[in-house]
């Protein structure tokens, strides 16, 4: 393979595996959300249950309360992100893989729903900080809160377009290759051509969809099918 190769990752719970509880670190979240923007006149219970009709709705746990309170979606989420924080480790068998491969010829890149103040502050945690230059690092405030990646070829479409300007290297839809851990999200990059992994951590699907061409434990096995360094 010597034509150059894009590698999109997606961020939370696929670079890393979700921490045990997470489902209840995010729902805190969203309760302490909902008091913070009404300046305590929403009780935790009632915030909970706002976010938890907005996220069925909308897709976005925190869309109703910035409707409610008249903040961007932007503030919102940052809002939001600020009361969580895991306590992740680093996977060395991760960090070394993407060490190991080609980087004249391999350009890692994130896509992530999540906001640049999530990924600034995890991202280091999990030792791949130095891996994804800043400019390769696409959070929802890029590309925007109207088009999910379940849903739009948007988010897709504007990361080739970023990664192509960023490297000045184009890529052919079957060199880029695209890691996701909910599998619905791979549903629009199979349709553009490209290939697609479902990261399992360890729960792996009995069966795969048309749509879900590999999946693996970690990214650790899709860079291992890719040029490596010969330094």
């Amino acid at each position: 393979m010597t034509e150059p190769i894009l590698l999109i990752n997606d961020f939370d719970g696929c670079l890393y595996k979700n921490p045990e509880g997470f489902i209840s670190v995010f729902k805190q979240a969203s309760a302490n959300l909902g008091v913070h923007m009404s300046g305590g006149e929403l009780t935790p219970e009632k915030s909970l249950e706002i976010a938890m009709d907005s996220y069925n709705t909308t897709g976005f746990g925190f869309r109703k309360f910035s409707d409610m309170f008249g903040v961007s979606m932007a503030e919102a989420i940052h809002l939001y992100h600020r009361y969580i924080k895991f306590a992740l480790q680093e996977n060395e068998s991760v960090t070394q893989a993407f060490n190991a491969v080609d980087r004249r010829r391999v350009h890692p890149m994130i896509l992530t729903q999540g906001s640049r103040c999530n990924l600034d502050k995890h991202l280091p945690m999990i030792g791949l900080d130095g891996v994804f230059p800043r400019n390769m690092r696409i959070t929802i405030e890029d590309h925007g809160f109207d088009h999910t990646k379940s849903m739009s070829e948007y988010p897709w479409i504007y990361a080739k377009v970023r990664a192509e300007a960023v490297t000045g290297l184009q890529f052919k839809d079957e060199n880029i290759f695209v890691t996701e851990d909910t599998a619905e999200n791979l549903r629009v990059p199979h349709e553009l051509g490209w290939n697609t992994a479902l990261m399992h951590h360890g729960e792996p699907l009995s069966s795969l969809p048309a749509h879900i061409h590999r999946q693996c434990e970690n990214v650790a096995d899709v860079l291992a099918d890719f040029p490596q360094n010969t330094l």
